[in-house]
């Protein structure tokens, strides 16, 4: 990777399957000047996500990447689930530069996005994050909203884009996020298309 310093990276909506995301999973673990890294909709299992993630973990503190997406990843017959989140959560505050992050499509539920919000906090450099068209529903937001209070009472207002768009938080949901940015400084963008939202949740917001 020194010989040709590639910096990003897009290869979405190639069928690499297993055996290409052991490719980048491996590639990840030597490269030193990749910053972007892109591969959505290329049919990876559960095996090949969890390999990405720790092949960007292994890099630790002299990782230079700061963005990543990795939307609708997975192939149909594989469920989906949230251990791969997991291991890609670990990934906040391990990797110093990363600060843009976008998984849509991972079914993620309540549980996947409270696994961000408390990862969210090992990081003062996160300024987006996108967790759109998932099933994170009310107790998810919530625990979205929760970082954005801890962070802004901590004096580290960095998330600055949130997209939900395309998931369930309710009424519910949209006024614990407006409770939020009452307080957090730093949110400069927040969506939440398609969420079940009523008057309640607007009036709120």
């Amino acid at each position: 990777s020194n010989v040709c310093p590639l910096l990003h990276l897009n290869v979405s909506g190639n069928p690499l399957g297993e055996e290409g995301g052991m490719v980048i999973a491996d590639s990840m673990k030597t490269n030193t000047t990749l910053e972007e890294l892109v591969v959505n909709n290329c049919g990876f299992p559960l095996t090949a996500m969890i390999a990405i993630a720790n092949g960007i973990g292994s890099q630790g503190s002299d990782s230079v990447l700061r963005a990543l997406e990795i939307n609708r990843p997975i192939v149909p017959q594989y469920a989906p689930g949230e251990e791969s989140l997991e291991h890609f959560s670990m990934l906040l505050g391990k990797i110093p530069p990363l600060s843009h992050l976008s998984f849509k499509y991972h079914t993620m539920l309540d549980s996947g996005a409270r696994l961000f919000g408390q990862s969210l906090g090992k990081t003062d450099v996160m300024l987006s994050l996108n967790l759109e068209c998932n099933k994170i529903g009310v107790a998810g937001a919530e625990a979205l909203a929760s970082y954005l209070i801890a962070q802004s009472r901590a004096g580290k207002n960095t998330l600055e884009v949130l997209c939900l768009s395309y998931n369930v938080v309710s009424d519910q949901g949209a006024i614990a996020l407006a409770d939020a940015i009452v307080e957090n400084k730093s949110l400069r963008c927040l969506t939440l298309k398609s969420n079940s939202i009523a008057q309640a949740g607007l009036t709120a917001l």
